[in-house]
């Protein structure tokens, strides 16, 4: 059974960081790569939403009782028919980016990190997704 309260809880969070991403996405890519605190806020952001989505999806997954898996990957996947693959290729693309960013790899890419910012219509299907699984 997947607990309802601790993902209605976690959607809460994951709207509030939207709403601040949102507030910070109102440029274009050239003011984006001049304006290095949008930039670090919009990353760590990023990194908040994917860590929601991840714990969302783990509650979601132990809920269902899906075959026990122990990696990130494996255990998004698994969630493909619940929240539809290309929903889940976005969470993995955004663990990706959150990996690279977490670790201070000098090699991450800007103008990935401006696109996902930008374009977080994945994540509000996530939780529209989510919402009526827990109904």
């Amino acid at each position: 059974m997947i607990d309802r309260e601790r993902v209605l809880n976690l959607l809460a969070l994951l709207d509030d960081y939207l709403r601040e991403l949102k507030g910070n996405m109102g440029i274009t890519l050239e003011e984006y790569k001049s304006n290095v605190g949008v930039q670090r806020i919009s990353e760590r952001l990023l990194q908040l939403i994917s860590e929601v989505e991840l714990d969302i999806s783990e509650e979601v997954y132990k809920g269902l009782k899906l075959k026990l898996v122990t990696e990130e990957k494996p255990l998004l996947h698994a969630l493909d028919n619940v929240f539809g693959k290309s929903a889940v290729d976005r969470m993995v693309a955004r663990r990706n980016m959150r990996n690279q960013l977490m670790h201070a790899y000098v090699s991450y890419n800007v103008e990935e990190v401006f696109s996902q910012a930008s374009d977080i219509s994945d994540v509000e299907a996530f939780m529209n997704a989510t919402k009526k699984l827990i109904k």
